[in-house]
């Protein structure tokens, strides 16, 4: 099966860390949205307009992270975004966590994210556009 991998490349800043140096387990739900939304811009780079056009919004009803080995403060990592399951109305993504040109897993993140009406909050289909998007990355 062909790897599809949108890459996003982090310097981990001192005030994701805790004393010890190693990051924070939240921090990485946070780097999540922010690989997720450097995805969307490959869309439009203007994602909230582009959301608000199409009247939608896109919560998140699921996320997990397995942390296998600490990142420090300092670190510059790597995070390989998948998309791994789309529907019409949901998409789960997939986030690899490696030290920047090394092949060691550090964490593995899973995110599902469903489709609402901004008006109704009812799951509805993705625009096209957005479902094409996320169709030509599924792996």
């Amino acid at each position: 099966m062909e790897e599809k991998n949108f890459s996003f490349t982090y310097r981990v800043p001192w005030s994701d860390a805790d004393p010890a140096g190693i990051v924070y387990f939240s921090r990485f739900f946070e780097y999540f949205e922010t690989v997720e939304f450097a995805f969307y811009q490959l869309l439009d780079e203007d994602v909230r307009r582009f959301l608000d056009e199409q009247g939608i919004w896109l919560p998140r009803v699921e996320a997990r992270c397995r942390y296998i080995h600490p990142i420090r403060w300092g670190d510059l990592i790597e995070i390989r975004f998948q998309v791994i399951k789309l529907t019409s109305r949901s998409a789960t993504y997939r986030f690899l966590f490696y030290r920047h040109r090394e092949t060691e897993l550090l964490a593995e993140g899973r995110m599902t994210v469903v489709c609402i009406d901004q008006k109704t909050f009812r799951a509805r289909p993705f625009p096209s556009p957005l479902y094409e998007h996320l169709r030509a990355w599924l792996r």
